[in-house]
């Protein structure tokens, strides 16, 4: 009766190697058959996993070995490619938790720009922001992972950023103008790199107050402190 053993890997190779110093016998003494191939971890993030079936041979039979999977192509780093990638990426996930939401994509100098409209808009936003930060991460992640290269996106919800920005402004000349009355520095909530950079542009001209940084990610808050 032959002996037969399945073993998974990250490559063909690696799942054959397993096999091979199991069962202790040369290559040239099996068979191998490829059961799965596939990407695992959500849209293929976590990387591959390759499933075979080693069959040793019985004596006078000869190996059949099929040839190693064709490595995985690199996508292109163009940008009008990361672009798409970029939109295809995030309406794969939005299907995948069943959010009525379309998406636009379009080029900035400095950045590609996602803008997420539709009725489930306001669950994708969450408080402050903090949803939206997180699927923008998540969705950054998954772009330079596919790209092979780093990625500038902004990740909007029917303009929810520019209102964002708005208020933090406002907010942030509020709260100045306490610590000039007061003489007492002010610490704001933690807020993520890019909301601190607009409080911290906000008051640079501001008379009687500077502003600096403190704590660590994702703690790390603005200190609104007086001068002079």
């Amino acid at each position: 009766m032959a002996i037969s053993i399945e073993k998974t890997g990250r490559s063909f190779e690696e799942a054959k190697k397993a096999a091979l110093e199991e069962l202790k016998v040369p290559e040239d003494r099996v068979s191998v058959e490829i059961l799965e191939d596939k990407a695992r971890g959500f849209l293929g993030l976590s990387g591959r996993l390759v499933r075979i079936r080693v069959t040793v041979l019985e004596s006078g039979a000869s190996a059949q070995t099929p040839e190693a999977p064709p490595a995985e192509e690199k996508p292109s780093s163009n940008p009008g490619e990361v672009l798409e990638l970029a939109k295809d990426l995030l309406e794969s996930i939005l299907r995948a938790m069943r959010f009525n939401v379309s998406v636009k994509a379009h080029r900035e100098p400095d950045k590609i720009v996602l803008e997420m409209q539709g009725p489930d808009v306001p669950l994708l936003i969450g408080h402050h922001g903090q949803t939206l930060n997180a699927l923008q991460y998540l969705l950054y992640v998954m772009v330079c992972h596919k790209a092979k290269t780093k990625v500038s996106l902004m990740l909007d919800a029917e303009g929810y950023r520019e209102r964002r920005e708005q208020a933090l402004r406002r907010l942030a000349l509020q709260v100045a103008r306490q610590v000039r009355e007061t003489g007492q520095e002010a610490v704001m909530e933690p807020m993520p790199p890019a909301e601190r950079r607009i409080i911290h542009l906000a008051l640079v001209n501001e008379p009687g107050v500077t502003t600096y940084s403190e704590g660590e990610e994702p703690d790390r808050r603005v200190i609104i402190s007086p001068t002079g």
